[in-house]
């Protein structure tokens, strides 16, 4: 039941980026930010389509994440973990949704960038971690190197030092 919410969720953050973009497209200058450097100033400005990177980037990423387990020689092993892979595709595309949204905003009005995407990539790297913890052996996801591919405990174990990490 929780897999599927956390699907259900990715889905419409992803399919609701679309609209969001659209409608803000028409509300936003010609030239709008589209890089923010280490101290959070804007150093660069493009077109306003550059506001469609964000649904185009959400249906690549979601889609990629949902087909990896589809095809990776250990495919049987997402359904160990399968709750928290669905975790973790759910805070990727929402962090995703919520740098779009915050991109759509600076470029509304002039705002510390940086103030507001740290605690959001933060929350993203602490449950990503959570869920590199518990993941079982696969070819794509979690921390990975040949000793960890001896056995499932090694794997085990690395991965949950490269979780805590």
């Amino acid at each position: 039941m929780i897999d599927q919410f956390f699907t259900a969720l990715s889905l419409c953050l992803v399919i609701l980026s679309f609209p969001y973009a659209i409608y803000n497209y028409r509300l936003l200058p010609n030239a709008i930010p589209v890089h923010v450097n280490i101290k959070g100033e804007i150093d660069q400005y493009g077109s306003k389509l550059f506001i469609f990177i964000f649904p185009v980037l959400l249906t690549a990423i979601f889609s990629l994440l949902k087909m990896i387990p589809k095809y990776d020689k250990y495919s049987k092993n997402y359904l160990l973990f399968k709750s928290e892979y669905n975790l973790f595709t759910v805070t990727v595309v929402s962090f995703i949704s919520y740098v779009e949204f915050l991109f759509i905003e600076l470029s509304k009005q002039q705002y510390d960038l940086l103030l507001y995407i740290m605690p959001g990539l933060g929350i993203t790297l602490v449950i990503s971690g959570f869920c590199v913890e518990r993941s079982k052996m696969t070819q794509y996801f979690g921390c990975k190197n040949k000793w960890a591919y001896t056995s499932q405990e090694n794997w085990t174990n690395f991965n949950f030092l490269g979780g805590l990490v």
